[in-house]
C-alpha cells in the first residue's frame, strides 16, 4: 500500500476516534446531568422528610433527614438549598435548646445567602439569629439582628417583613425597660399591619400597647385602646355593650373614673335608645361603683333608679337584687330604718305575700343579727315576744326565747340566757314537742359547756340524745355525741371520749351513704357507690382495733370530707373537717390539727375564700414549723404563694415561692423545686419579666426531663410557648405547641389530654395564621374543632369563628 493511501485510512481512523470520544463525552455528560438531577431530587425528599418528622416532632429524624439533604446538596454545590437547608436546621437545634447548633446553622445559612446576593434570606437568618439571641437573654445582640434584618426587609420594600421586625424590637425594647422605644416600634409596626389590612397582627399590636400601658400606669391610653380593639368587632351588639364591657375593664384595674365615664357614656346611649333594661343594667353598674367607693349617696340613688325601672317592668329577679343592693347599703350606713324597710320588701317578694305578723318580727331579729346589730335584734325579738304573749302564741314564744338566749349568751349575760333558754324548755315540754325540747336540750349544753359546766352540759346532751334517736335526727345526735366527746376529752378520760367521736363518725358515714348512694345508682355511676362502700369497710374493720390505734380512725373525718368534696358538696366537707379539726384539737393532736387546717384552705380557696384560705394555710404552716415538718412547710409556701398571686399580691406570692423553692432545695425534692419554678415564671409573666419567666421555666423543664414527668414536661412547654406568643416568636411558639403535643399524644390517653390536644391545635392554628401559613392553620383548625365538637365543648364556637376568619382571607 503507498503512503497516500495509508495516509487516507489513519486520517479515516483518527475521525472515527475522535467522533467517538466526542460521543462518549457527550453521553457521559448526559448520565451525569441525569445523576445529579437524581441527586437533587434525592435531596428534596430528604428535606420533606425532614420537614414531616419535624412537624410531627420527631427530632432525631427530622435531624437525620435534614443532615442528609444537606449533605447532598453540598456535594452538588447548590448554595441557596444549602443556605435553605441550614436554616430550618437552625430552627430545629433552637427548639430543642441546642442553641450553639442553632447558632452554627443560622451563621452558615446567612453566610450562603450572603454570598449568593440573597437578600431576602439574609433577612430571615438576621431574623432568626435575633430571636436566638433574645431567647438566650442576650438583648444588645438581639437588637442588633433584628435592626440588621429591618434594614434589608426596608430596601426590600417588604411591608410585612419590616412590620414584624418593629414587633421584634418593640419586644426587645419592652424587655430592656425603654418604654419610649417600645411604643415607637409598636406604633409603626401597627401602621404598617393597618395599611395591610392585616387584622390579626393590627389586634395583637393593640394588645402590646394595653400590656404596655397597663405596665408604664397609664389607664387612660389603656382603655382607649382597649376601645379601639373591641371597636374592630364592628358588630351593633357591641355598640349597646361596649361601655359596659369598657367600664368594667378600667374597673379590673381600680381606675374608677374612668369606669365611671364609661358608665355614664352608656346610660346616655340608652337613654336615647330608650333601652330600659339596658339602662336598669347601667344604674346597677353605676351603684355598684359609687358603693366600693364610699359614694353611698350617689349609689343609693343609682340603685333606687334601676329600681324604678325594674318595677315598671315587672322584673321581679331584678327588682330582689335591687332591695338586697339597698339593705347591705343602708345597713353598711347605719340605716337601720331604711335597711329594715327594704328587707321587709325583698322578704314580701320572695315569700309571694305570705309573711304575717306572727314572724315579721322574728325575720327582723334574725335580719339584724346577721348584720351584727344586736341590740335592734334584741328589740325586735322582744316585740316579736310581747305580740306572741298577747296573742298567746306559745310556739312564737318559744322561739324568741331562743334567739334571745343566744343574744345573752354572746353578750355573755349568764342569767338572762339561761332564763330564757329555760323559759323556752318549759314551753316545749309543756307542748310536748319532742322536736324543740330536743333543740333547747342542745342550746343549753352549748351553753353549759361554754360555761365550764360539764355536769349539767353531759345532762342537757345525753337527754336531747334520748329524743334525737326517738326521732331519728341524726346530724343531732352526731352533734350530740361529738359534744360529748368533748366534754368527756376536758375531763381527760380519753377512752370515753374517743367513744363518743368513733359513735358520731359512723353516723355521718351512714349519713353520707344516704345522700349519695341513691345520686350513685340514679347515675349509674358504680365507682361511686363502691368508694362509699369502700370507706365504711375499711372504717369497720378497724372497729376491734386495740385501745392505743383507735385514735387514727379520727382520720377518716378526713376522708369522708374528701368524699363530699368529691361530689361537689361543700357544706357538710367543711362540716366534717371542721369536726376533724375540733376532735384533734380536743385531743391535742398537733400533725392532725395541721391536716385540718390544710383541708380546710383547699375548701375555701375552691370557694374563691381566699382571705380565709391563707388563714387557714398559715395556721397549719405555724404548726408545721414548730414540729419541723418540711415537706408540710413547703406544701403551705406553695398553696398561700398561689392564693396570694390570685389576690393580685405578687410580691407576697413570689416571696411564698422563693421560700418554698428552698426547703425543696434542702430536701433535694426536685418535683417540688420544678414545680416552684414553674410557679415562678407564672408571677414573672405577669409582671411582663419575660427573660426571669424563661429562665425558671427551662429550670423546671430540665428538672421534669431528668425525672421523665412528662406531663410537667408538656405544660412548662406550653408555658414557653405561650410566653414566645408574647414576645412575638411565632416559629419559637409553634416548636414548643408541638413538643407539648407529641408528649400529649405519646402518652396514650387522649381521652384524658383530648382538650389539651384541641387546644394546642388551635394554638398552632392561630400561629400558622400570624405566619401567613393559612393552608396550616386551616387544617390546625379543623383538627381542633373536630375534637371540641367530639368532647361538645363550648370552645366549639370560639375555633368555628377563627376558622372562617381564616377561610374569607
Amino acid at each position: 500500500m503507498d503512503n497516500a493511501s495509508k495516509n487516507v485510512i489513519n486520517t479515516k481512523t483518527t475521525g472515527w476516534w475522535i467522533m467517538s470520544v466526542v460521543v462518549i463525552a457527550f453521553l457521559g455528560l448526559i448520565a451525569w446531568q441525569i445523576w445529579k438531577a437524581e441527586q437533587y431530587n434525592q435531596a428534596l425528599d430528604f428535606a420533606k422528610m425532614g420537614e414531616h418528622y419535624r412537624a410531627e416532632g420527631d427530632f432525631q429524624g427530622a435531624e437525620k433527614m435534614y443532615l442528609k439533604s444537606l449533605e447532598l446538596f453540598q456535594s452538588l454545590d447548590h448554595q441557596e438549598e444549602v443556605a435553605k437547608q441550614s436554616g430550618k436546621m437552625g430552627l430545629l437545634y433552637a427548639t430543642h435548646q441546642d442553641f450553639q447548633g442553632a447558632e452554627r446553622m443560622y451563621l452558615k445559612s446567612l453566610e450562603n445567602f450572603q454570598s449568593l446576593g440573597n437578600r431576602e434570606g439574609m433577612a430571615h437568618q438576621y431574623d432568626n439569629l435575633g430571636s436566638l439571641s433574645a431567647i438566650r437573654g442576650d438583648s444588645e445582640n438581639a437588637e442588633k439582628m433584628f435592626l440588621e434584618s429591618l434594614a434589608v426587609f426596608q430596601d426590600l420594600e417588604s411591608d410585612e417583613g419590616v412590620a414584624k421586625q418593629y414587633l421584634n424590637l418593640g419586644n426587645i425594647y419592652h424587655l430592656m425597660g425603654d418604654w419610649q422605644q417600645t411604643e415607637e416600634m409598636f406604633l409603626k409596626g401597627f401602621e404598617l399591619y393597618e395599611t395591610l389590612g392585616n387584622k390579626s397582627g393590627v389586634e395583637s399590636q393593640y394588645n402590646n400597647f394595653i400590656a404596655i400601658y397597663v405596665k408604664r400606669g397609664n389607664w387612660q391610653d389603656a382603655g382607649e385602646t382597649f376601645l379601639r380593639k373591641m371597636a374592630m368587632q364592628e358588630q351593633d351588639s357591641f355598640i349597646l355593650s361596649k361601655y359596659a364591657h369598657l367600664g368594667t375593664f378600667y374597673l379590673s384595674y381600680g381606675n374608677w373614673q374612668r369606669a365611671e365615664q364609661m358608665f355614664l357614656k352608656g346610660l346616655e346611649i340608652d337613654q336615647a335608645l330608650d333601652n330600659e333594661e339596658g339602662l336598669s343594667n347601667y344604674y346597677y353598674h353605676l351603684g355598684m361603683l359609687y358603693d366600693n367607693s364610699g359614694d353611698w349617696q350617689r349609689a343609693e340613688e343609682m340603685f333606687l333608679k334601676g329600681l324604678e325601672i325594674d318595677e315598671t317592668l315587672e322584673n321581679k329577679k331584678a327588682m330582689a337584687e335591687k332591695y338586697a343592693n339597698l339593705v347591705i347599703l343602708y345597713a353598711k350606713r347605719g340605716d337601720w330604718q331604711r335597711a329594715e324597710t327594704f328587707f321587709l320588701k325583698k322578704m314580701k317578694l320572695t315569700s309571694e305575700g305570705k309573711a304575717s305578723i306572727l314572724n315579721k318580727y322574728a325575720n327582723l331579729g334574725d335580719f339584724y343579727l346577721e348584720y351584727g346589730n344586736d341590740q335592734l335584734a334584741e328589740e325586735k325579738f322582744l316585740k316579736g315576744l310581747e305580740i306572741d304573749e298577747a296573742l298567746d302564741y306559745e310556739e312564737g314564744k318559744a322561739r324568741h326565747y331562743a334567739s334571745l338566749g343566744e343574744i345573752y349568751a354572746k353578750r355573755a349575760d349568764v342569767r338572762q340566757a339561761e332564763k330564757m333558754y329555760l323559759s323556752g324548755l318549759k314551753i316545749a315540754e309543756a307542748l310536748e314537742n319532742q322536736e324543740s325540747m330536743a333543740r333547747y336540750y342542745a342550746h343549753l349544753g352549748v351553753f353549759y359547756v361554754n360555761q365550764g359546766d360539764d355536769e349539767q352540759a353531759e345532762e342537757m346532751f345525753i337527754k336531747g340524745l334520748d329524743i334525737d334517736e326517738f326521732l331519728e335526727e341524726q346530724q343531732k345526735l352526731v352533734n350530740s355525741y361529738n359534744y360529748l366527746g368533748t366534754i368527756y376529752a376536758n375531763r381527760g378520760d380519753k377512752e370515753q371520749a374517743l367513744g363518743m367521736y368513733l359513735i358520731a363518725l359512723e353516723l355521718d358515714i351512714d349519713n353520707a351513704l344516704k345522700i349519695h348512694k341513691s345520686e350513685a345508682f340514679k347515675f349509674n355511676k358504680e365507682d361511686e357507690g363502691r368508694i362509699l362502700q369502700q370507706v365504711k369497710e375499711e372504717l369497720l374493720k378497724e372497729w376491734g382495733f386495740i385501745q392505743g390505734e383507735r385514735e387514727n380512725l379520727l382520720n377518716h373525718y378526713a376522708t369522708l370530707g374528701d368524699f363530699y368534696v368529691s361530689h361537689d358538696d361543700e357544706e357538710p366537707a367543711e362540716k366534717m373537717f371542721l369536726k376533724g379539726l375540733v376532735i384533734t384539737e380536743a385531743l391535742k393532736n398537733q400533725a392532725g390539727m395541721s391536716n385540718y387546717y390544710t383541708k380546710l384552705g383547699k375548701l375555701y380557696t375552691n370557694r374563691d375564700d381566699l382571705q380565709l384560705a391563707v388563714e387557714m394555710y398559715l395556721k397549719s404552716l405555724e404548726i408545721d414549723k414548730a414540729l419541723g415538718n418540711n415537706s408540710g412547710m413547703a406544701d403551705k409556701y406553695t398553696r398561700i404563694g398561689v392564693a396570694y398571686a390570685n389576690q393580685g399580691d405578687d410580691q407576697g406570692a413570689e416571696k411564698m415561692f422563693l421560700e418554698g423553692l428552698e426547703i425543696e432545695r434542702l430536701l433535694d425534692n426536685k418535683k417540688g423545686m420544678a414545680r416552684h419554678y414553674s410557679n415562678l415564671g407564672a408571677i414573672y409573666a405577669k409582671r411582663g419579666d419575660w427573660q426571669k419567666m424563661q429562665d425558671v421555666l427551662f429550670q423546671a423543664l430540665a428538672i421534669d426531663k431528668a425525672l421523665d414527668n412528662k406531663e410537667g414536661m408538656a405544660r412548662h412547654y406550653g408555658n414557653l410557648a405561650t410566653l414566645y406568643v408574647r414576645v412575638g416568636y411565632w416559629q419559637q411558639a409553634e416548636a414548643m405547641y408541638l413538643k407539648e403535643l407529641e408528649i400529649y399524644e405519646a402518652l396514650g390517653n387522649l381521652l384524658k389530654h383530648q382538650e389539651n390536644v384541641a387546644n394546642i391545635y388551635g394554638n398552632l392554628g392561630i400561629s400558622y395564621q400570624y405566619q401567613g401559613e393559612l393552608p396550616r392553620a386551616k387544617e390546625m383548625f379543623l383538627k381542633s374543632l373536630r375534637i371540641f365538637e367530639e368532647m361538645g365543648n363550648p370552645s366549639t364556637k370560639r375555633v368555628q369563628m377563627l376558622l372562617d376568619v381564616v377561610e374569607k382571607q
